[in-house]
């Protein structure tokens, strides 16, 4: 798979400032993902020092991805890419996904 869709325990999760190990999963596994939220958890991911990828599809979609209902929509599109593009866009998100790998160890060592 290329990208993961995070559904959490919690529809609403910022003002909650909850995140699970549902949303953790995809960060170990260095795949981007979208958390299906208002917002798309942006700020709570924020908070935390994870950068999130609501705006890295642009290039083969013009939708708001932190409006959770845009999702559908997006892997439509998304599933209609060439695997060229997968490879391509994997690479592209390489440090982000690096970053958010690195940042989680040195979140957890802090917990």
């Amino acid at each position: 798979h290329f990208i993961n869709v995070v559904t959490e325990t919690i529809w609403d999760i910022e003002p909650c400032n909850f995140l699970s190990e549902k949303t953790f999963k995809p960060i170990l596994g260095l795949r981007p993902f979208l958390i299906y939220a208002p917002n798309g958890g942006v700020e709570c991911l924020r908070r935390r020092g994870f950068e999130s990828y609501v705006d890295d599809f642009r290039d083969i979609v013009d939708i708001d991805l932190k409006e959770p209902y845009n999702v559908v929509e997006f892997l439509r599109v998304l599933c209609q890419q060439p695997r060229s593009y997968y490879q391509m866009k994997f690479e592209q998100l390489k440090e982000k996904l690096l970053y958010n790998q690195n940042h989680f160890k040195n979140y957890v060592r802090q917990l």
